[in-house]
């Protein structure tokens, strides 16, 4: 939170990345770009501009609302390929994210019983809401992916026909699970930035599948 001057502070000691986000009845929302904040930096200048707002609803197959959905927005253009935003439905099954700056996003459901939703290409401008989004969610397939090699950890990325559906980072030793709708599927791993390997599979409804990379 800033103060009345506008001053914020962190008290992070390492090095990373960050933006900063607000949204008022008078002035709508708002966000800034990411940048760059290295560890014992006195001052950075986070820029406030008009941001885009998405807002829409989580429902079942028969059209009910679907609370507690974990929404997650990524954002594909500009050069740029990663999650911009996660948030969760609320008792109505209604979402909104706020601060989204100019572009096209992909947005992606799922709930704890294995049903997900995959919503491509939303356009997304500076000062104008998205409304009316529904994203109804259907039975996934259960994909379990491991990592058994010399790094402590791999970044593990997953593509359904061609886009990417989820990510996430996986330690060695463990498991992470994925949902994932019908489809052509690629697990992709990643260590220190490097592709080390992937697996192609058509995915079966309401299925298991597992991969363990070496």
């Amino acid at each position: 939170m800033t103060s009345a001057a506008g001053t914020m502070r962190s008290s992070s000691a390492n090095s990373t990345s960050g933006r900063a986000r607000s949204a008022s009845a008078w002035s709508g929302s708002l966000a800034s770009e990411w940048v760059p904040a290295r560890a014992g930096a006195q001052e950075l200048a986070l820029r406030l501009v008009s941001a885009g707002i998405i807002r829409g609803r989580v429902v079942d197959a028969a059209g009910a609302a679907s609370a507690a959905a974990r929404v997650s927005v990524w954002r594909l253009d500009r050069g740029r390929t990663g999650v911009e935003d996660i948030v969760w439905s609320g008792p109505r099954g209604a979402f909104q994210v706020d601060g989204m700056h100019d572009g096209r996003y992909d947005l992606t459901a799922r709930t704890d019983d294995g049903r997900v939703v995959v919503s491509r290409g939303l356009e997304v401008r500076p000062g104008v809401l998205v409304d009316g989004i529904v994203l109804t969610l259907e039975p996934a397939a259960r994909w379990v992916v491991g990592y058994e090699g010399h790094a402590a950890s791999a970044t593990v990325e997953v593509l359904l026909d061609g886009e990417v559906l989820a990510a996430g980072g996986v330690t060695r030793g463990t498991r992470s699970e994925f949902w994932v709708p019908p489809g052509q599927v690629r697990v992709r791993f990643f260590v220190d930035g490097k592709d080390v390997g992937r697996r192609d599979a058509q995915t079966v409804l309401e299925s298991r599948s597992e991969v363990v990379f070496e």
